[in-house]
């Protein structure tokens, strides 16, 4: 059965004087040779220093593609983000792409690649969640839906937690967002506790990278239970006497018979 895996790796800074268009060049025409003999097609798609390389045919070709590219000593942190088996590929050859920034058709394209690999992608470390939200974040993108006033959450005396990362079409992370989804995956933490760790220079800034989670559902706000006031202390009263007016009328009667008796003292 036909195999389809799709990998990140970031280019390694050429040296002797190369450029990093020969060095991608030379990547890509030992790529092409090499398929073409196995009959593996794909793409070998190019952004600044981030590469994504999409490879269709045999698994057991697959597999030594896989081998030789994280061998390569031109790139470096290697990882395959997606690995499914396919009825039929969606390529007919090896391709280059070169993404350049403010192309429409480049972004057209982007949308297309993120669309055939978003069923199986898993991005593995922050590592492959960036490059691959700084490759995406080029497609066409779609605006928010616009949130009512009423709507907007309320952090203060509340707990935060998040049950997985945000997926990268809806919210480019950045080093802001990777400062906090740390710390609110799989956990729960109070607001108050949040802000109190300083992450940001800025007062508000702790408020709207919340809210940027809170818009694309990646963050949970639970309103946090008030404290339960303190009961105040309450003093055993003693029962007062069934009839106060009867001890009053014996205790002058006791003290008048001892009057009687002599046993007063003046």
């Amino acid at each position: 059965m036909a195999k389809r895996i799709a990998c990140l790796s970031t280019l390694v800074p050429p040296d002797g004087g190369k450029s990093y268009s020969e060095q991608v060049f030379e990547i890509f025409d030992a790529a092409r040779r090499y398929n073409k003999e196995h009959a593996i097609v794909g793409v070998f798609i190019v952004y600044q220093d981030t590469l994504l390389n999409i490879f269709e045919g045999a698994g057991n070709e697959l597999a030594q593609v896989i081998y030789r590219s994280n061998r390569d000593p031109r790139i470096q942190q290697f990882s395959v983000i997606v690995n499914q088996d396919i009825s039929e590929t969606k390529f007919t050859r090896w391709n280059l792409k070169l993404i350049h920034d403010n192309c429409e058709a480049h972004r057209d394209y982007l949308t297309k690649v993120h669309r055939l690999l978003e069923q199986k992608l898993k991005l593995g470390s922050p590592l492959d969640r960036l490059r691959y939200e700084k490759l995406m974040s080029l497609q066409r993108e779609e605006k928010p839906p616009v949130m009512n006033d009423s709507a907007a959450p309320v952090f203060t005396n509340s707990l935060l937690s998040m049950k997985s990362w945000p997926r990268p079409t809806a919210l480019r992370m950045d080093a802001g967002l990777m400062k906090i989804c740390p710390l609110l995956i799989h956990k729960t933490v109070a607001y108050d506790r949040l802000k109190g760790l300083n992450l940001f220079s800025q007062n508000d800034e702790l408020d709207r990278r919340l809210l940027q989670l809170h818009n694309v559902n990646a963050l949970q706000i639970t309103p946090q239970a008030q404290a339960t006031p303190a009961r105040p202390i309450q003093t055993a009263v003693r029962p007062a006497a069934k009839n106060q007016h009867s001890f009053s009328q014996a205790l002058r009667h006791f003290i008048a018979q001892r009057r009687a008796k002599g046993g007063s003292k003046s």
